[in-house]
């Protein structure tokens, strides 16, 4: 999510764009599954509900915003610069969601 790419600003251009534009809006769920499915599809033994966490709402709204930081108010560096908050920050999370699922 702080990486500077061709990709990664197109999807920003793409996060915007979807605002107003209800086919885009409705792409975004088969975006999340194909991108989830490219990344841990081939981890042996896996399954797509294995990586849940990244899945919510919350985690795809918080990585979306964190790269429309970079790319549109452009704070990459400041962002870099802080990045093991961002890992804690995950991690807090994930412990959460066990948290929540154990309750």
């Amino acid at each position: 999510m702080l990486d500077k790419s061709e990709p990664v600003s197109v999807y920003a251009i793409y996060l915007q764009a979807m605002k107003n534009n209800k086919m885009l809006k409705d792409l975004f769920p088969v975006l999340v599954k194909e991108s989830l499915e490219a990344a841990y599809g081939n981890i042996k033994e896996a399954k797509l509900g294995d990586f849940g966490y990244f899945a919510t709402d919350f985690m795809m709204f918080l990585i979306n915003i964190i790269i429309l930081g970079c790319e549109i108010l452009d704070v990459r560096d400041t962002f870099l610069e802080n990045r093991n908050f961002f890992v804690d920050v995950v991690k807090l999370y994930f412990d959460y969601c066990d948290k929540k699922k154990t309750v």
